[in-house]
Parts: structure tokens; sequence; C-alpha cells
């Protein structure tokens, strides 16, 4: 009887999680669409992580700025594994997000060690050394959904 609720519970996750990404769209339909570039990634780290030496982000929220002359604005989507692969391998230097070892891509240790403090203590910019083109929709609350442009 156990298992049978554990995978009750199981499969209710999955759903609610494959729902969200199909339904938002649904639900919040975009009011505005133009073109931008993640040009930036704010990181965040736990400030007291549970595990020694668990130095890996909680965050990484896209700073994308509108191609037409606008400002840069911060997308809602902070889940790290989330980012195009052209963007891990800028911030990581590999497409593959290592969460048992993220190394933030600098050039130093001690530029590394000085990134992963500020990260933990508000956030840290990573400015991309190449723009990553971006489709961006923009809901009526001002939440931003991207998807790499083609």
């Amino acid at each position: 009887m156990g298992m049978i609720v554990f995978i009750g519970i199981v499969a209710l996750a999955a759903l609610l999680a494959l729902g969200r990404r199909f339904l938002l769209p649904v639900l919040r339909p975009a009011v505005r669409t133009w073109d931008g570039e993640i040009v930036a990634v704010i990181v965040h780290y736990a400030r007291n992580p549970r595990l020694r030496g668990d130095d890996s982000p909680l965050s990484a929220a896209p700073v994308i700025r509108e191609r037409a002359g606008g400002g840069e604005r911060m997308a809602d989507n902070r889940v790290v594994d989330a980012l195009p692969s052209v963007v891990l391998r800028q911030l990581f230097g590999s497409t593959i997000y290592d969460t048992l070892n993220p190394r933030l891509n600098l050039p130093t240790g001690e530029l590394r060690r000085q990134a992963v403090q500020a990260a933990k203590s508000g956030g840290f910019r990573f400015d991309l050394p190449e723009p990553v083109r971006v489709a961006v929709e923009e809901t009526a609350d001002g939440d931003l959904r991207w998807r790499k442009a083609r």
C-alpha cells in the first residue's frame, strides 16, 4: 500500500512539473514579444551551506537586454539547468553544470573565491564575454519567459 502511495506522489509531482511547463504559456499569455540578449547572469550561493565546501549555486538569473535600445531586466526563471548551453559554457567553462564541483569560469582561483563570497552575500554578476540572443515573451505581470533565438 505504501509503495502505491509513493508512486502516486511521484506521478503527481511529474504531472505538476510538466503541466507547469506546458500550461503556463496558456494560462499567462504573452502581451509583448521582443528580441533580446542575455548579457550577464546573477549567481546566488547559499550563505551557510549544509555541507562544508558545498559551493553550488542556488540560482542563476539571466540579465536580458532589449535589442531595440531598452534597458536590462532580470528574468524570473532562476534555475541553473534552464540556462542555454551557450550560457553555461561561458559561465562554468563547460556545457554540463557540475553540481558537485561548480567552478565559475574566471581566470584565477582568487577571483573565483571572491566571486563565491560575493554570491553568498547577495549575488555575483557574471558578465558574459559573448551575449546570447534570445526571444523574450513578457506577460501582463511583467514576468519574462525566454527561449534561444534561431
